[in-house]
């Protein structure tokens, strides 16, 4: 069954939980660290990767866990990047017709756009979440810690 995209609990939390629902107790919780990068990422898709690991680190959402989400962002600006420079040397349009790398640009964008969304690191995604204090600080280990 299709629906709305469930929101992370820590998301919620951050929030304030508007719904009123109990929140899932036995969520896997992660310390914020930046994980290793491929070591197949070319020169500029490691670019790619410390220009968006770098905020996502300050606003203490990246994990180990998300990797494959940040490599294939980090892939995405580079190929971005890339198709924009060639746009910016080349034109839109070529010998009267579109220039590739124009569609290429775009397709790069979208995808791109979509994942920093998920990750908060849009304007608009950034008005949905308040932090309040460290939100992915667990009550009862604080407790333990008192």
């Amino acid at each position: 069954m299709r629906g709305r995209k469930a929101v992370p609990t820590a998301l919620k939390i951050v929030r304030g939980n508007p719904g009123r629902r109990p929140l899932p107790q036995n969520e896997p919780k992660l310390a914020v660290k930046l994980p290793p990068h491929p070591k197949d990422l070319s020169e500029s898709e490691l670019a790619a990767w410390s220009d968006l690991s770098v905020p996502l680190l300050k606003m203490k959402v990246l994990t180990e866990a998300d990797a494959v989400v940040l490599e294939l962002a980090a892939v995405e600006l580079a190929a971005y990047r890339e198709a924009h420079r060639h746009l910016a040397e080349e034109g839109t349009v070529i010998e009267g017709k579109l220039n590739p790398w124009y569609i290429a640009r775009e397709g790069a964008w979208k995808k791109l756009f979509r994942m920093l969304a998920a990750c908060g690191m849009t304007p608009a995604d950034r008005t949905k979440v308040s932090v309040v204090g460290d939100s992915a600080a667990d009550p009862f280990e604080e407790f333990l810690q008192s």
